[in-house]
């Protein structure tokens, strides 16, 4: 059954698409979000407030 269902053209193009983001996605999160997050307390005064919001907690959650 799932011989069938993955032969078809659109369903593993989806999935293979699906696959793709995700583990893009993580990669992304692992080497670009995670450090920031991990550090945000230390680095947040060293964000830029280009609206004036305020706080750069703040700008930073709105960003």
């Amino acid at each position: 059954m799932w011989k069938k269902i993955l032969a078809s053209p659109p369903v593993s193009t989806d999935l293979v698409a699906l696959v793709l983001r995700l583990f893009f996605g993580g990669l992304m999160l692992i080497q670009h979000g995670w450090p920031k997050l991990n550090g945000f307390s230390k680095r947040s005064s060293d964000f830029f407030d280009p609206f004036g919001i305020g706080s750069p907690a703040y700008s930073d959650a709105f960003s």
